[in-house]
């Protein structure tokens, strides 16, 4: 009888670590997640209708400006140098990558755009052209915060890792295995 509760035990010391385990591989997948969202760039395409910048017979009128919705910069934005948006890809009307300071600038302090009357710039049968950028989303950590946020998941791994071992040499100890 005695040896019929210490199998019970021990098996269901087994199907509580199972459990747990499973539970924690599912968390891990989403503190990982979480961890990558918050410590990474976002990727953005931004559509921009030129009509609004098209003068008389088609050519571009260089001086508006368009400003990049996301590259906007928020006061605790301005204070992290991963968040400038330096770069941006720009396609034209017919999907063509069209080059900067040839065909527009971007002046990334001011998140300022402007499209340049170039050749590429005046297909006047369409005014859509795309602008992609990584900005900074709200929950955007930088610096130490960021280190320590792509920390947790290994460190969750080592602890479900750690108390499965101890759960599990704990019951066998107690059915005489080790």
């Amino acid at each position: 009888m005695e040896k019929d509760k210490g199998n019970l035990r021990s098996i269901s010391a087994i199907l509580i670590v199972f459990v747990t385990l499973i539970i924690g591989i599912a968390l891990i997948a989403d503190i990982s997640s979480l961890t990558n969202k918050s410590t990474s760039l976002t990727s953005y395409t931004e559509t921009i209708d030129l009509s609004s910048a098209r003068l008389a017979g088609g050519t571009i009128n260089e001086t508006y400006d368009y400003i990049l919705t996301n590259a906007v910069y928020s006061s605790w934005r301005a204070d992290i140098s991963d968040c400038l948006v330096e770069t941006v890809s720009y396609t034209n009307q017919t999907g063509a990558v069209v080059v900067a300071d040839t065909d527009y600038t971007f002046t990334s302090t001011t998140a300022v755009f402007n499209v340049l009357n170039t050749e590429s710039m005046n297909d006047a049968a369409s005014n859509t052209t795309a602008v992609t950028y990584n900005y900074c989303d709200d929950n955007y950590q930088s610096g130490w915060g960021a280190t320590v946020l792509k920390l947790v998941p290994g460190f969750f791994a080592l602890a479900l890792l750690g108390a499965a071992l101890f759960f599990l040499t704990d019951r066998f100890k107690d059915s005489g295995v080790f």
